[in-house]
């Protein structure tokens, strides 16, 4: 089989893994950057014997990667679309490293990225003609079964996948064009939204994350769990919880009617009710989707998810807020949204206390005084627009307007 085109996958976690699997299968040359010596050894294995996807009815395609490096010259220059694969906060410094060894007319997607300028200007080197695009979130809940060799699909989402573009790519027909291109990759369907923000506000994983993390530690009663008693994640929500979800979504949705009301955006993905999402999203998954309670509860996606722990010397566990529901989506999730509403006029109370509480045991400090604006020391290693020296709602809205279309 002739190569589609070459694929560069930056990271070598779970996503990366499935990515890789599926995108061989389906034709491409997949190279893989990793940092590690280790997970490169470990993922040369799949050079030969391929990497393993397992989907959820455990029917297993096999993939065969072609190069694999921690060294960015020998993976990046042939590729055709990169795509970042790492945990947020990496994203800035990695994008500067590897601004080099894109070339001309490639398509660099981060997965759930966004810059509230052009990223060229913001990392430089990139060479006149590279495209920068946004993917919303992950298409599967996934896990790595044998590193470097096997991996397995737990859920899948059955909606689209939103992706959005700083401008609109050269290659591949255009952004519509890229759509395609990834759902023949990895056989996921993909909608090209209107804008960034539209993928920024509309991922639920920036209000579901932290609302829940937050909800859970206040009905912790102190006591340290054993392994067994370790509660999950989605399962098991109250109604306390679920209202402050729903709320947090609510004033998400707040920010993204005024951005309509003021700009020529429809941000089309973000929807009233954090529901919506979830039965669109896991359809068939749920067994009760009668209120946004009862999505998360019901949603067989969600089994064996528990809540992320940390691990003491005497083996019991207790809340982990070191982990990606916290450090991703709190600084490059909630608190942007926030810069959002903050700037455009939209109150959001609820984001504020979760934000509040959880800054604290990342011991940072976003929002700040009396009214909780974003005023705090740590704003400038956040998302949001006020660290791109955006200050005000004409700022934004022009660069919305016309630095990100």
């Amino acid at each position: 089989m002739s190569s589609v085109g070459t694929l560069c996958l930056i990271g070598g976690g779970n996503g990366s893994h499935c990515i890789a699997g599926l995108a061989a299968q389906n034709g491409w040359t997949v190279n893989i950057y990793t940092a590690f010596e280790e997970e490169v050894n470990s993922l040369k294995k799949a050079i030969n014997e391929g990497i393993q996807v397992i989907n959820e009815n455990d029917v297993i395609t096999i993939g065969h990667i072609t190069k694999v490096s921690n060294n960015y010259a020998e993976v990046i220059p042939q590729a055709d679309i990169v795509i970042l694969s790492l945990p947020t906060f990496a994203h800035s410094s990695v994008l500067k490293d590897v601004a080099e060894f894109v070339k001309e007319d490639a398509v660099v997607m981060a997965i759930e990225g966004c810059w509230w300028t052009k990223p060229r200007e913001v990392f430089g080197n990139f060479k006149a003609g590279v495209s920068f695009g946004i993917w919303e979130v992950m298409p599967w809940a996934v896990r790595i079964q044998e590193y470097g060799r096997t991996v397995k699909i737990l859920g899948a989402s059955r909606a689209p996948i939103s992706v959005a573009f700083h401008s609109e790519p050269k290659k591949f027909g255009g952004s519509e064009g890229v759509a395609s291109v990834l759902y023949g990759m990895i056989g996921m369907e993909f909608l090209v939204a209107d804008s960034p923000l539209s993928v920024v506000i509309g991922c639920a994983c920036h209000s579901v994350h932290p609302a829940i993390t937050y909800g859970k530690a206040l009905e912790w009663d102190g006591k340290p769990w054993k392994e067994s008693e370790i509660p999950p994640f989605y399962h098991g929500m109250t109604e306390n919880i679920a209202e402050l979800i729903n709320d947090v979504h609510g004033e998400f949705h707040s920010v993204a009617e005024m951005i309509r009301k003021e700009t020529t955006f429809q941000l089309k993905t973000v929807k009233p009710e954090i529901s919506y999402f979830l039965k669109n999203r896991y359809c068939e998954q749920i067994a009760d989707d009668s209120s946004s309670r009862s999505c998360f509860n019901t949603n067989a996606s969600y089994t064996g998810i528990a809540l992320p722990c940390v691990r003491a010397d005497d083996g019991t566990y207790t809340p982990d807020y070191n982990q990606r529901y916290v450090t991703a989506d709190v600084p490059f999730g909630m608190v942007p949204v926030m810069g959002i509403g903050e700037l455009m006029g939209v109150a959001m109370p609820s984001c504020a206390k979760v934000v509040e509480f959880l800054q604290s045991k990342m011991g940072k400090e976003y929002v700040a005084g009396s009214e909780m604006k974003l005023v705090g020391k740590d704003v400038g290693e956040t998302r949001a627009p006020q660290s791109y020296g955006i200050t005000n709602r004409k700022e934004l809205i022009d660069t919305l307007t016309a630095g990100l279309k």
